[in-house]
Order: structure tokens, then C-alpha cells, then sequence
């Protein structure tokens, strides 16, 4: 029997994981959401609770958008940053994005200038910004493009030194997913399940739904490309990579993964000896498995490319990722357990560094008292040196009254 065949629109579990994904929603939202909407029909629009910033109802009740607003709030106050909701307009037409008003007059420059955007590999797009529009032209579309943004998705932009941006990308589809992979997990992972799934971090490949398509009449064409497996193969089997294939709930499913993040998921599976997904709860939903793995194995790049001077929140935010992903039964501890270490020798340099960045700060600041006394004594040295100069000006006249004076007759 087909695969299509096998999974009919009527009965697919991406179907009913849609279904458990909406009624996780509501239950999140609560009455207060029907409220909102009328409202929003009257008015048009609602304010996302930031002055100036204003949203529509959609937007603002998108599980995209409530997961950013969580991140933002969570972010360092020191760096200041914005949310945008991505349009038909940023990401496939025209490709102009605005930027609040206010945070341009308050934090970027008075003339056209270049802006740099880091996404979450910590790769860097420069991109043209125009003061006049307050927003980006040139550029924009190359990192649109590159990290395969789509309408409804929710990026986070953090100022992290002038004229460049940290972008964080919480992407609408995934947290689809993740929603209603809520429906066959843990209680205390319902209770904290908005906070750790709006924490996983985004990439252009970390999001198997990019390549599955936007809308559930796709799921026939996702399925076509996964196969059965006509037997379980254990992991201590598999002699190289060549044997490593991908099984959930009986499908192979490496179609849905990048052939190069596949080998990368394969020698973190190796260094454990086991497949890190042979645990997964309930009936996983493919595609957000293939997530799933794509985002660990970035999570693994980051922490090896991590140094000194990473961060410690990045650390933090990729935690509560694998936490998620381990209450729904993917065998991430190890990776974690690395993160705890690296979090621990972070705070201990972190302690190490307080005392000593007072004590310079201290030192600074003596400075500029120092700096300032020279000034006023080198303001007093030119006013004195011209008073010598005028005066000696005058010597020839002081001579003659003094000879004047000694040579007058007895």
C-alpha cells in the first residue's frame, strides 16, 4: 500500500496534530481571545503594549508573536531591541523592512548608513539603511532569502553595538508544531511549554517545515518522500554512515533532514552509542522530529564554536531548547550537561572579572579628575605666561626710570 494511500487527509496525524495544535491555542488564549477579536474589528488594530509599535489582531495573538514577546522580555535590558512581523512585503514582494520610528531616532544614526545583521551562526549580512525611511533596502533581501523567512514568521532585532543587530527568528510554522506536540507530553512540560518552545533557536536549516510547505495539502507530497523501514536496525549494527538512516514510528525520514546536518546528527548519535530520538513520546509528528534534530545539531556547533567571550545567555537560551526537547523524549543530557559546565565556568570568570572591571572603572574615572586638574593647571600656565610676556614688554622702560632715579644729582 502507498504511503499516501496510508495516510489519507481525513486520518493523517498531521491532520490531528493540527487539531491538538488549535485547541492548545484556545486553551492558552483562553475567552479573553474572542474579546480581543471583536474589539480588533471595530478598531483595526491593536498595540502590542510598546508605544508606537502597533499590530494587528492577527499578528498580535500569533503564537509567533507571543513567543517573541517572551524572548524580548527576557533579553539583556543593556541592548536595546525591537520585534517585526514579517509580511508578504518583507519576505517575497518588494523586500523593504521598516524599523520602529522612535528606535531609529533614539539609537541609530542621522544619515544613511550600512547595518549589520548576525544571525544565530553568528554570520554577519550587511544591509543599506536609509534614515529618511527609517528603515532597510539593500541587503535585506540576501538575508531574507538566506534564512528562508516566511510570512507570519516573528524576528527579534537586539542592537548589539552600533549600526549592527543580533536577529533572533521565531518562526510561525514550528511553534505550530511544537503546540501540538504539547498534546503528548509531560504535565509540567504543558506548565513551562510556552517559555521553552519559544526559546528554540531559529536557523535557515533549522526549520524542517520550510521544506514541507505552508499548508496542510502538502502533507501527501511530505509523505511520499518518506519511506518504511522494512526492519529495525540497531545502532551498534550500523558500521559507518552509509548505514545510518533516520526511523520514526517505523518511516525513514531522511528525506526531511539536510544531508549535512543527517551526518552531523549521525556522530553525535555515535558518541552515545544510540539514536538520540529512539525514545520519543507518543506518535511524533515527522516533521517536528526532523526540527528537532536539525536544531540540536546546530545547538552542537554552537557550543564547540563557543569561546570566553560568548555570552552566557546564549548558553541559557540553548538550554531551555534541549529541555524542551527532552521532555519529549530526545536523548539530549549529554549536550546539556556540557552547557551546564560551560554556563558554571562563565559565571565563576564572570565573578572573577566584577572586582576587577569596579576597580577599573574606579581608576577610570580617577583618571578623568586627573585629566581635568591638568587642564585648569594648563589654563593658569598660559594666563601667566602672557603676563611675563607683557611685562617684559616693559623692562626697557623700567631700565631708564631706574637709571633715571640713580644717576639723579646729589
Amino acid at each position: 500500500m502507498a504511503i499516501s494511500a496510508m495516510y489519507s487527509k481525513k486520518n493523517s496525524p498531521l491532520s490531528a496534530s493540527k487539531k491538538k495544535a488549535l485547541e492548545i491555542k484556545k486553551r492558552a488564549l483562553g475567552p479573553r481571545t474572542n474579546k480581543v477579536q471583536n474589539r480588533d474589528k471595530k478598531k483595526g488594530q491593536i498595540s502590542n503594549g510598546r508605544k508606537g509599535q502597533k499590530y494587528g489582531s492577527v499578528e498580535a495573538n500569533s503564537l509567533a508573536m507571543l513567543r517573541a514577546k517572551e524572548f524580548q522580555a527576557n533579553l539583556p535590558s543593556e541592548f536595546p531591541s525591537f520585534i517585526k512581523y514579517m509580511l508578504n512585503s518583507h519576505v517575497a514582494r518588494g523586500f523593504w523592512l521598516s524599523f520602529p520610528k522612535k528606535f531609529c531616532d533614539s539609537h541609530l544614526p542621522k544619515h544613511d548608513d550600512t547595518v549589520v545583521l548576525v544571525d544565530e551562526k553568528n554570520e554577519e549580512f550587511g544591509t543599506n539603511f536609509l534614515v529618511d525611511k527609517n528603515g532597510l533596502s539593500g541587503g535585506w533581501k540576501g538575508f531574507s532569502i538566506a534564512h528562508n523567512l516566511l510570512e507570519k514568521d516573528v524576528l527579534v532585532f537586539q542592537l548589539i553595538e552600533p549600526c549592527k543587530f543580533k536577529v533572533y527568528i521565531v518562526r510561525e510554522n514550528y511553534l505550530r508544531e511544537i503546540d501540538a506536540a504539547a498534546a503528548i507530553s509531560p504535565p509540567e512540560f504543558h506548565a513551562g511549554r510556552q517559555e521553552e518552545a519559544m526559546l528554540l533557536p531559529s536557523s535557515e536549516h533549522g526549520l524542517a517545515t520550510d521544506q514541507c510547505g505552508n499548508n496542510s495539502d502538502n502533507g501527501c507530497e511530505v509523505l511520499e518522500r518518506i519511506r518504511l523501514s522494512k526492519s529495525r536496525v540497531e545502532f551498534k549494527d550500523i558500521k559507518d554512515f552509509s548505514g545510518f538512516h533516520i526511523v520514526v514510528d517505523g518511516l525513514i525520514i531522511d528525506s526531511q533532514v539536510p544531508a549535512h546536518f543527517r551526518a552531523k546528527y549521525y556522530v553525535l548519535c555515535r558518541t552515545q552509542n544510540s539514536y538520540l530520538h529512539d525514545h520519543l513520546l507518543g506518535d511524533p509528528n515527522v516533521k517536528l522530529v526532523a526540527g528537532m534534530i536539525t536544531e540540536t545539531v546546530s545547538i552542537a556547533d554552537g557550543i564547540k564554536a563557543s569561546s570566553i567571550s560568548t555570552p552566557s545567555y546564549y548558553f541559557e537560551i540553548w538550554d531551555r531548547s534541549l529541555k524542551a526537547f527532552e521532555y519529549l523524549g530526545l536523548r539530549v543530557g549529554f549536550l546539556r550537561e556540557r552547557l551546564s559546565k560551560l554556563i558554571n565556568l562563565s559565571c565563576e570568570l564572570e565573578n572573577i572579572l566584577a572586582p576587577k572591571k569596579l576597580e577599573l572603572a574606579e581608576a577610570k574615572e580617577e583618571m578623568l579628575k586627573l585629566e581635568e586638574k591638568v587642564l585648569k593647571a594648563k589654563h593658569v600656565i598660559k594666563n601667566l605666561d602672557s603676563e611675563v610676556k607683557a611685562l617684559t614688554k616693559k623692562d626697557s622702560k623700567f631700565e631708564l626710570d631706574f637709571k633715571a632715579v640713580a644717576t639723579t644729582p646729589w
